[in-house]
């Protein structure tokens, strides 16, 4: 039988795999290239980097997958709608009049920029790409990459999926860095208007929990909507307990605002109480961070290290306790899955773990107040409930996160979409 040929427009090449998305991404792929023939586009500066990350990609990949990514030659300056030039110079506006009241700018502006329409030069490209290699289907994924549904050719069929959705996320952090300066909330309803309106082009779309899929119900989506997840690599659980319940630790780059809010969150209100109850306690913060901001954390926090990004996250995280303190987002988190699967126990807030079935008390501990956090952390001192956390939390990835559990749900999809 013929293979299909699904095209896949992505923000970045997905490795190295240094992120969640980036890993939830390439393991879509590695789910379904030995049933379809897969191309892949994405913006690239085609540096010597990223030829060498080009060459590490196919090679982990393996075949299959063909990757033809746009690279603006000519330095060619993209071409605006007037009705994004119009949203920039606003936004700008915004920020100046901001930055002169000493207040911080607009943090939801961004998101409305990635939904509006793509260059002419970008969709051109996409479309030769459909045209040149009879592409069947093609699938976007990101919320950055959702307007280019408008743009597509009528015949194929078209998947979006969804890694975080973008209007849960301006709500919660419209709560969190509400400003006076504007009306926040009247632009987080026009983001989901038209995140919801450009959802409803899709023939299908993807979701990596079935929380997100009724977020997406109740918001107005009504296009086939289809659970699935993300993995990560399958690791045997070697030492079932951490030697050292007082070294605790924090993955992600301050570039991801639910990280910076998250983080902030627990050294404003559990930090110094965690470190009256035992003064030993260190938290060790790993992931991109700017200077200013380990600068600004590290003098006002004790105890507090920061170690920029690494290659091996397992012997990063070893003999720790992972904090997830996420007060804003959707879709999963893969630190989650990658701390349950490498055995490190780890306390989260609600938000931090949903739509992954944990359940506090059993895999993990969960807590959104700030005294049920800190006890949370000091009651995996107790070496017997940590043991308890790891071996549970461990046979959840094992029994639901297997590539061969991901091959199978996407298969079942794209059956559905070519049937």
């Amino acid at each position: 039988m013929h293979k299909k040929n699904i095209l896949l427009i992505v923000h970045c090449l997905p490795y190295p795999l240094n992120s969640g998305g980036r890993q939830a991404i390439f393991n879509g792929i590695l789910a379904i290239k030995d049933d379809y023939n897969i191309f892949i586009t994405y913006p690239d500066t085609d540096t010597a980097q990223d030829r060498i990350d080009k060459q590490a990609f196919l090679t982990a990949i393996g075949e299959n997958v063909k990757l033809l990514p746009f690279i603006n030659n000519n330095n060619t300056v993209e071409e605006r709608s007037f009705f994004k030039k119009a949203f920039c110079k606003l936004i700008a506006l915004q920020n100046k009049i901001c930055k002169t009241k000493q207040a911080p700018p607009n943090p939801y502006s961004y998101w409305i920029e990635e939904l509006l329409p793509k260059s002419k030069i970008y969709i051109d490209h996409i479309c030769n790409i459909i045209k040149d290699y009879n592409i069947d289907a093609v699938q976007c994924e990101m919320v950055r990459n959702l307007p280019f549904v408008l743009s597509l050719p009528p015949h194929v069929k078209t998947i979006f999926v969804h890694h975080e959705l973008g209007f849960t996320r301006h709500q919660l952090e419209l709560e969190s860095l509400s400003s006076d300066l504007y009306d926040g909330q009247s632009i987080c309803n026009w983001a989901k208007c038209l995140e919801v309106s450009l959802l409803n082009k899709f023939d299908y779309v993807v979701t990596l929990s079935s929380a997100d899929s009724q977020k997406l119900r109740d918001a107005g989506v009504t296009t086939r909507i289809h659970d699935s997840f993300a993995i990560v690599k399958s690791s045997q659980v070697k030492n079932l307990v951490s030697d050292n319940p007082l070294e605790l630790s924090f993955v992600g780059p301050d570039n991801h605002i639910p990280n910076f809010v998250g983080l902030k969150w627990f050294l404003d209100n559990c930090w110094m109480r965690l470190l009256q109850a035992d003064e030993n306690y260190h938290l060790r913060i790993i992931g991109k961070w700017s200077g200013g901001n380990i600068t600004a954390f590290s003098s006002r926090y004790p105890n507090v290290s920061f170690s920029g990004f690494v290659e091996n996250l397992e012997s990063a995280i070893k003999n720790t306790i992972m904090i997830v303190p996420i007060t804003i987002g959707s879709g999963i988190r893969m630190k989650i899955l990658e701390a349950a699967n490498l055995g490190i126990p780890f306390v989260s807030t609600t938000i931090g773990a949903e739509g992954i079935p944990v359940q506090s008390g059993k895999h993990c501990l969960l807590a959104d107040d700030p005294s049920d956090f800190v006890d949370a952390i000091l009651q995996l001192k107790d070496h017997n409930k940590r043991a308890m956390f790891i071996q549970k939390a461990h046979q959840l990835i094992e029994d639901n996160y297997s590539i061969e559990a991901l091959q199978r749900n996407r298969i079942a999809l794209y059956a559905s979409i070519f049937n």
